[in-house]
């Protein structure tokens, strides 16, 4: 009969120490998931921030191009004046007019405010003779 009597004692003390231990450990646990995933979506905000701004990049340099096929050299333009031209450009294939990204428009006007570094199209670079 002691047997029994010690079996049943060492089964209490195993089930309160796991109706203690088990809901700290899961908090803990899931203290910890938690971290990791804030980490996560972090980094992945990081990322689309960096992918948002190469998209902004690339249609602004595309904006610049087509605009200087309209005008030659447009840092000669006030702000407005390259500001329309961009809004004029900065539309993409795809989207409505009128409906450019204001990011898009923004960066092509700062691009026309450059000069340019390639001659216009149609025209040759003037390379010395080889």
């Amino acid at each position: 009969m002691r047997r029994s009597g010690a079996g049943f004692g060492i089964f209490l003390t195993g089930l309160v120490i796991g109706l203690i231990a088990g809901p700290v450990i899961g908090v803990w646990l899931g203290f910890m998931a938690y971290k990791g995933e804030r980490a996560d979506v972090a980094r992945r905000a990081g990322q689309q921030t960096s992918l948002r701004d190469a998209l902004v990049s690339v249609q602004a340099s595309l904006c610049a191009v087509r605009a200087r096929t309209e005008v030659p050299n447009p840092a000669g333009l006030d702000y407005n004046e390259r500001w329309k031209l961009a809004e004029r450009w900065a539309v993409m294939a795809g989207e409505l007019q009128g409906e450019a990204d204001n990011q898009v428009k923004h960066a092509c006007a700062e691009l026309l405010a450059q000069a340019p570094t390639d001659p216009p199209a149609g025209q040759q670079s003037q390379r010395p003779p080889s």
